[in-house]
């Protein structure tokens, strides 16, 4: 049995929110890169009009990819601080969520339900789907064997599949 105790900070919110965004912020990236060679292009033809509409719309793209990123980085810092404790065991993982000092919630997650398993600077994300995960900061642990031992009882079962 291994235990971790997680807080979701503010850093470890702004790294999840950079992380989980970062294929949809490099589609805006190259969407943006490619507009604005198109608005070189018809500028070089002298398509005025329509170079800087396509100028303006590259602009546009790249402006609102940060901008998104941002506010969903600004709206986390008014998220109410919750705590999870997870309690690892060979097969499983029990977590109890707490909001301040008061318990919300309780569940039991199998290995074999974990969706997938990232690790991205200094935590842990078990995704219980394609979109949610649960995130374990690995500073947490008490030893860093414990993360070893945890990667390697979600890798057994997955190979169990």
């Amino acid at each position: 049995m291994i235990e971790n105790i997680t807080t979701y900070t503010e850093s470890l919110l702004k790294d999840y929110i950079l992380f989980t965004t970062k294929r949809i912020r490099m589609i805006y990236l190259i969407l943006s890169l490619v507009i604005i060679v198109f608005a070189g292009i018809e500028l070089f033809f002298k398509e005025y009009f329509l170079g800087a509409a396509f100028l303006l719309s590259g602009l546009f793209f790249l402006a609102s990819s940060i901008m998104l990123t941002n506010n969903y980085i600004k709206k986390s810092k008014t998220l109410p601080r919750v705590t999870n404790q997870y309690i690892f065991f060979p097969e499983f993982v029990q977590i109890k969520t707490k909001l301040g000092n008061d318990e919300k919630g309780e569940m039991t997650l199998y290995y074999n339900k974990i969706y997938k398993v990232k690790e991205q600077r200094g935590a842990v994300y078990l995704y219980i789907n394609k979109l949610q995960a649960l995130l374990v900061d690995i500073s947490k642990f008490n030893e860093e064997i414990d993360k070893e031992v945890i990667k390697k009882y979600i890798q057994i079962v997955k190979e169990k599949k």
